[in-house]
């Protein structure tokens, strides 16, 4: 194979990985980072085939090629299907129960947990899900610190 027709297939293979990223990139909404140096990612897959309110964490350097998971998004209990099937470590879970219950980094919501309410409701049509409050008026946000199989 000579030089030129090698460049060619490494072009074509780099705008592929590029139309792929932007793809993916449209059919999801970002919640935040998790860690120290945004170690993790928490976000809304858009139009999500499933019936199951739920978010996604995955690693950013790889972009969810090593480490994926899904959570439910009612209760701290995992949704493990397809290829998503990791599980958090107890540093990850602690990290991701105090990011649920921080304010959101834009101040339009009272919390993580309630910018990913809405996420789904809005690019979820299936099934909506409301905030629950205690009785004090309080969010009732999940103990994401300890996650159920």
């Amino acid at each position: 194979m000579n030089k030129k027709r090698l460049d060619e297939i490494i072009d074509e293979s780099i705008k592929q990985v590029i139309t792929e990223k932007r793809s993916l990139l449209a059919e999801m909404a970002r919640i935040g980072f998790i860690g120290k140096k945004g170690e993790l990612e928490v976000y809304i897959r858009t139009n999500d085939p499933g019936n199951i309110p739920h978010f996604h964490v995955r690693d950013t350097s790889t972009m969810g090629t090593e480490f994926e998971t899904c959570v439910r998004i009612q209760t701290n209990a995992y949704f493990l299907y397809g290829r998503y099937k990791d599980t958090l470590n107890s540093a990850e879970r602690k990290a991701l129960a105090e990011f649920m219950e921080a304010p959101d980094v834009d101040g339009h919501f009272s919390s993580n947990y309630s910018a990913t309410i809405y996420e789904w409701n809005k690019n979820n049509s299936n099934v909506k899900i409301q905030i629950q409050h205690d009785e004090n008026g309080n969010e009732i946000i999940p103990n994401y610190r300890t996650i159920s199989v």
